[in-house]
């Protein structure tokens, strides 16, 4: 009955279905359509159990959960726009490890993150199983959130369903068994161990590339200085030179009008100035991937503004893909990319457009 508590009974295996409890004490209004507007058909008190089909953002913005019994949409949230804040429903956590077992042909996609736009790392192959500690929809693409199971080795997540509107998001994985020789608990403790570990791989990794960096910088720096000395030498030998003297004689050239050597190593030497800021436009151009923060900061590494693609160039495009985008590339290749039909090298989505970004 509506506003009754829902107590399932069942195995372990129960918990592969997306359940979510009520904890806001007014209760969850269920209502027909996505919108807040639509009409109003029961509401769960507080602690029930209510089983969910899909997620959805609405117009409002608002994550909307449609109950699989078909009686209609919850919030997740309180609307802030009533001023109240906080979760109506929350989705009850795995008691167990989960087995899944892949039952698509193309496989499971293996991404980073929750997100479908996160870099994809392996993809799991037909009939071959893994087990999972968590799950939860996705935020993207908003007119359907996916749901995504978390892998309990962490190495990433990977869709339950495809994203796809019903009836063509076809089934990823289905639960086979459960594990009871491991707990929630002991996986994530491991887990934690593991990206503690990977973390400290990664200091060591930076640290020893930004120390690279950073005797490449002193190395050209000291090379230009070098070039620009030299430079600077051979245009005064160049400039001191005259018929009849030696190059390095004092008023030398026939009278009070030549020009001497430390004249030309003056500051305000014309010559000498052309050759110094041609030496600074070839550092400028070797270093082309680094703006002039760069080398005050050693703490910049220069992979992480160089375009994917040409890794000439920084990144100064935005690929956009529905509601999300990857600012990966210089805008030159991501409009050769956009082109020619490629999809994003990050997340292999289709590219619907391509801007340029400036930091502000």
């Amino acid at each position: 009955h509506p506003g009754e508590p829902l107590v399932r009974k069942g195995p372990l295996t129960e918990s592969s279905r997306w359940v979510y409890k009520v904890v806001c004490a007014d209760g969850a209004f269920i209502r027909q359509g996505l919108e807040l507007s639509s009409p109003h058909r029961c509401t769960l008190a507080l602690n029930s159990l209510v089983e969910i089909s899909e997620r959805r953002i609405n117009g409002q913005g608002l994550s909307r959960l449609r109950t699989a019994d078909g009686r209609g949409y919850l919030s997740e949230q309180l609307n802030p726009l009533s001023g109240a804040r906080g979760p109506v429903v929350e989705l009850v956590p795995l008691p167990v490890v989960l087995r899944y077992k892949v039952i698509i042909p193309e496989g499971a996609v293996v991404r980073r993150t929750r997100e479908l736009t996160s870099p994809s790392d392996r993809t799991i192959a037909l009939n071959e199983t893994f087990e999972i500690v968590n799950k939860n929809f996705s935020d993207h693409p908003a007119s359907l959130c996916v749901p995504r199971l978390e892998l309990a080795d962490g190495s990433g997540w990977v869709s339950e369903r495809l994203c796809r509107e019903p009836p063509d998001n076809t089934v990823v994985c289905e639960v086979e068994n459960i594990l009871l020789n491991k707990t929630i608990s002991d996986i994530k403790k491991e887990m934690k161990l593991l990206k503690m570990k990977e973390e400290e791989a990664e200091k060591v990794k930076r640290d020893a590339a930004r120390a690279v960096r950073l005797q490449q910088i002193k190395d050209l720096q000291k090379s230009h200085a070098e070039s620009a000395r030299a430079a600077i030498e051979a245009a005064n030998k160049e400039k001191g030179s005259t018929p009849g003297a030696p190059p390095n004689e004092e008023g030398g050239g026939g009278g009070g009008g030549g020009s001497s050597a430390a004249d030309a190593m003056s500051p305000t030497s014309s010559s000498s100035d052309k050759v110094y800021d041609d030496v600074m436009s070839r550092q400028i151009r070797q270093m082309s991937l680094n703006d002039s923060n760069d080398l005050a900061s050693p703490d910049s590494d220069i992979l992480d503004y160089a375009c994917v693609v040409c890794l000439a160039s920084p990144r100064t495009a935005t690929i956009v893909h529905g509601e999300t985008g990857h600012v990966a590339c210089c805008l030159e290749c991501a409009r050769v990319l956009k082109a020619r039909g490629d999809p994003c090298p990050v997340c292999r989505m289709n590219i619907h457009l391509v801007i340029q970004h400036y930091w502000a």
